[in-house]
């Protein structure tokens, strides 16, 4: 399993094993029939301080898709308000695929620790 999901909880932004490291965080709007949307070359705020992220938070407020550092790569959904969670992989960007009818609220928040 790549990530988990909780249920969000808007008190607790950030995971007790994200604290205490640089990191990049990044919250935009994501319109709705936006497919494959490249938060790297098109969010200043993404992989801005880190080029490369070995864990990351995502919440939203509609059910977005994720793609890890290819389009071409299988998407996972995120269902609304859950919180997910990947510590397995190097991220080195993220493609979003909005389809819910509604613009989303997106939030990240991305750690490579050591750095």
């Amino acid at each position: 399993m790549l990530g988990g999901q909780r249920q969000f909880d808007r008190n607790r932004v950030v995971s007790d094993e994200l604290r205490g490291t640089q990191y990049d965080a990044a919250q935009f709007t994501l319109a709705t029939a936006t497919t494959d949307y490249d938060t790297k070359t098109n969010e200043a705020d993404m992989f801005d301080v880190l080029k490369l992220w070995m864990q990351f938070e995502f919440w939203a407020d509609q059910n977005i898709t994720l793609k890890l550092n290819s389009a071409d790569n299988k998407g996972i959904v995120i269902e609304s308000g859950q919180v997910w969670t990947q510590k397995v992989l190097e991220v080195t960007n993220i493609f979003l695929t909005n389809t819910s009818g509604e613009t989303a609220n997106i939030n990240f928040i991305g750690v490579h620790k050591g750095v």
